[in-house]
């Protein structure tokens, strides 16, 4: 009975120790769980912190600046949670390597953005690596054992990290729709054929809005697409090769950053396509005389004929370059000022809103969004109808000329039109203020509207009043800048071009030709100067080519079936919007990481 009494005390002994160290245990891993809960919550709040600046439409300026505004602002979030004394200025000048964590009171801590800028500190299993808008924060602690030491473990390496990324709508300044059409898309399947083409000595750069694709990118020569806050969507991300754009790291012939050095941005797989946002035209009734017709569009120009349903524009053409050339008394007119200070100057002439057949001068053509006075001729090209909806015009067969200026004006390409700028085309910049035409204070009301909206804008909506004034003087307009033009919702409408119907042909003999399926060629912009326009330029059948040596700086968006870039000069296109909705959240570690 002793002997057995022996045994269960000896039983006992080795049943206690392995109890007290099953204890030990849990009391530390219920610790260190604690531990890495408030770090996961330290590492979530700094990477969200960071995140807001990484926005396209953040307030740190290029891509670069954000990425530092970004870092501080995790950092900032860490000192705070951590109570520590470091300094997020000098550690937001650059991302945090694999091998130099920042160290302080036990603590090792990453900020990186892209996350990949981390090495292996960064998950293996990560999905974010090169993700200009996301950012990384890790941090680890070696946190001593309370009671398990006893067991020969003294501490254990605690640690959590985090993921946070803006995420947002497809927000493109740019964007080749082809690839849509369920029954041909043979303008850019096949060949070096491609929904967005690059073929310029100088790239072609977008300030924060993005680029989408439909259908790869081709980049025949120079330095490829610049991205100054935006992202690279397209269908069929990972073709990157020599014969369509250059892989990442290279930074020729690819797409890149704003930055100095530039860096190699990967292009993100665009995930449904980019739909055709639909844009809606005015209603186009014609202006009628002695009864009033409202918002409508009268038929201009030699030729024209307003009478009937039937009705047809007529044409505006300039002969010769003397004195008569476009008129009694009107010459072709000339250019005034450089660079993007560009204007007709005060004998060029100038053309009332309306609807006309064809477009032609080899000097300079004010589009004159509320010409003086009123009419009810329609061969008159000044002067407004009554009820007549200003600055909107719409040409049917030709716009051929070499300097086109215009402010609060939206110009609606039929299909079949041909359209060749070979000087410049500046629309909705406020140009014509350097100019003063009939109304005698229209310098100074110029200087403070802002004519992005236009004349439509993508909510089908009309800046102008409509010109509901009759018999007034040449000198005073039918309606005022003062009252008459307003901000509205949407963004303006700089070029229209209407896509084919199913009866009508392929103009130009170009585009699509298939039955169900037509597209067209209409607008080549190959000027000296270049395009510099405030709104969009859309064109969902249009196969668009912009080219030219001269300076291109346009502010808004391009949205056609297939874009073609040439020339020597660097293209800016800047993004005013509509912006996609912004989501910053946590998008890692997810279950499985």
């Amino acid at each position: 009975m002793k002997r057995q009494d022996g045994q269960i005390l000896v039983l006992f002994a080795f049943v206690l120790v392995a109890m007290l160290g099953i204890t030990a245990l849990a009391v530390d891993y219920g610790s260190w769980l604690l531990t890495r809960r408030s770090l996961q919550n330290d590492a979530d709040a700094a990477s969200l912190a960071g995140v807001f600046q990484l926005t396209s439409n953040g307030p740190c300026g290029s891509a670069s600046a954000r990425a530092i505004c970004g870092r501080q602002d995790a950092w900032r979030a860490l000192a705070n949670s951590l109570k520590l004394g470091l300094d997020p200025v000098v550690l937001s000048a650059t991302n945090t390597t694999e091998a130099a964590p920042y160290t302080e009171a036990g603590y090792r801590i990453w900020v990186d953005t892209p996350p990949g800028a981390a090495g292996a500190a960064y998950p293996a299993n990560g999905h974010f690596s090169a993700s200009t808008n996301s950012l990384f924060v890790r941090i680890d602690v070696d946190k001593p054992s309370a009671f398990s030491g006893i067991l020969g473990r003294r501490s254990t390496t605690v640690g959590a990290w985090a993921t946070a990324g803006d995420v947002r709508a497809v927000s493109p300044a740019v964007a080749g729709l082809c690839g849509l059409d369920p029954v041909d898309n043979s303008d850019c399947i096949g060949g070096q054929k491609t929904s967005v083409k690059l073929n310029t000595n100088n790239g072609v750069k977008i300030v924060n809005g993005d680029f989408a694709s439909n259908h790869s990118l081709f980049v025949t020569s120079g330095p490829g697409l610049i991205l100054d806050g935006g992202l690279p969507y397209i269908v069929g991300a990972d073709g990157c090769a020599p014969k369509t754009w250059s892989c990442p790291p290279s930074t020729t012939g690819g797409i890149t950053d704003a930055g100095s050095p530039p860096t190699a941005i990967p292009a993100i797989e665009l995930v449904p396509m980019f739909q055709d946002p639909k844009y809606a035209q005015p209603a186009w009734t014609n202006c009628t005389w002695p009864t009033v017709t409202a918002d409508c569009v009268p038929v201009r120009g030699t030729g024209a004929n307003g009478n009937g349903q039937n009705y047809t524009p007529g044409r505006f053409v300039c002969h010769g370059n003397n004195a008569n050339a476009c008129g009694p008394g009107v010459p072709q007119g000339a250019t005034t000022g450089s660079g993007a200070a560009l204007t007709c100057d005060a004998t060029s002439p100038r053309l009332a809103p309306g609807y006309y057949d064809q477009i032609q001068s080899t000097g300079c053509i004010i589009l004159d969004a509320t010409s003086p006075g009123s009419t009810t001729t329609y061969s008159s090209t000044t002067g407004l109808w009554r009820g007549q909806r200003p600055g909107i015009y719409r040409i049917h067969t030709s716009l051929l000329v070499n300097y086109v200026v215009g402010d609060g004006v939206s110009i609606f390409l039929d299909p079949g039109a041909s359209v060749n700028v070979n000087g410049a085309l500046i629309l909705n910049t406020n140009n014509t203020c350097a100019t003063p035409p009939g109304m005698p204070n229209w310098s100074t009301l110029c200087g403070a509207e802002d004519f992005s909206d236009a004349a439509w804008t993508t909510e089908a909506l009309a800046p102008w009043d409509t010109c509901n004034q009759s018999g007034l003087p040449a000198t005073t307009r039918c309606v005022t800048l003062a009252s008459g033009h307003h901000l509205v919702d949407g963004v303006g409408l700089a070029i229209y071009i209407r896509p084919p119907t199913a009866t009508e042909l392929p103009p130009n003999g170009c585009g699509q030709s298939t039955a169900g399926s037509r597209t067209s060629c209409v607008f080549k912009q190959a000027g000296a100067f270049g395009l510099q326009f405030r709104g969009a330029l859309y064109g969902p059948r249009d196969n668009v080519t912009v080219s030219g040596s001269g300076a291109q700086a346009s502010t808004g968006q391009i949205i056609a079936w297939t874009i073609t870039y040439s020339g020597t000069s660097l293209l800016t296109q800047t993004f005013e919007g509509p912006l996609g909705p912004e989501h910053p959240f946590l998008v890692e570690p997810i279950v499985g990481q």
